[in-house]
């Protein structure tokens, strides 16, 4: 009847469509043969199965999700696990690699979230390197009774990054007495490297491995921006 298929589920998704409430009452239990515009319809229906099945399937699970996310969120605030934590257990997940419409938007979301999270992470660690070499400046020149003065290199060396910064340390004075060094700051798979130059060669190079959420010692960096500038001004005062 209607040539339907012969596993048509007359209690699936495919029978199951609104009908106008009079219409219905009228039909009844009558059976008409062979109406195209019966099978057209169910035909219709048939098309929005898999949409159907899945609205169905996020209506049912929103208790059980909505208890979830609670205990998820219960642990985040007392700090037995971390959201950059949760967020990589995600990524790195089997369920990740499924072709559900749902999940693929899950993972392209906290994709995107992980790309903006390194970027803001490199961003503020080199901040925070050169906040820490104007530190260090500022500290030789309250000793020395000098001043210092920060630029930016146009025109690098070829061996170097191009961003880096020129700091020339003056001698209220004597100019002659100046001495300037270019520091380089460079990020790289989860390491912080920064040289300090003069125009010939590397003086010295400090290294911080941050992978694992490691912390950088600052005061490295910091002793190794005045030892090179020292030298550099006892090298001037021969």
């Amino acid at each position: 009847m209607y040539s339907l298929p012969d596993g048509f589920d007359i209690n699936d998704y495919e029978n199951w469509v609104p009908a106008h409430p009079q219409c219905n009452l009228e039909k009844s239990g009558k059976v008409y043969d062979n109406l195209l515009t019966i099978k057209m319809t169910l035909d219709r229906c048939a098309k929005y199965k898999e949409e159907a099945q899945r609205i169905e399937l996020t209506l049912l699970r929103e208790p059980t999700k909505a208890e979830f996310l609670t205990k998820v969120n219960a642990a985040i605030e007392a700090s037995l696990i971390s959201t950059y934590e949760l967020q990589n257990l995600f990524l790195r997940s089997n369920i990740m690699d499924s072709n559900h419409e749902e999940l693929n938007q899950i993972r392209e979301a906290l994709e995107q979230r992980a790309d903006y999270q390194a970027k803001k992470f490199v961003s503020e660690q080199l901040a925070m390197a050169d906040l820490k070499i104007r530190e260090a400046l500022s500290s030789a020149c309250q000793v020395l009774g000098w001043s210092f003065y920060t630029y930016y290199v146009s025109n690098p060396h070829p061996e170097d990054a191009p961003d880096k910064y020129r700091h020339e340390l003056r001698n209220p004075v004597d100019p002659n007495l100046n001495v300037f060094l270019t520091v380089i700051r460079q990020f790289s798979d989860h390491r912080l490297t920064i040289k300090i130059r003069d125009e010939n060669r590397v003086l010295e190079t400090v290294t911080y491995d941050l992978s694992k959420g490691a912390s950088a010692d600052w005061s490295e960096l910091k002793q190794a921006i005045i030892n090179q500038y020292t030298a550099a001004i006892k090298a001037k005062m021969q």
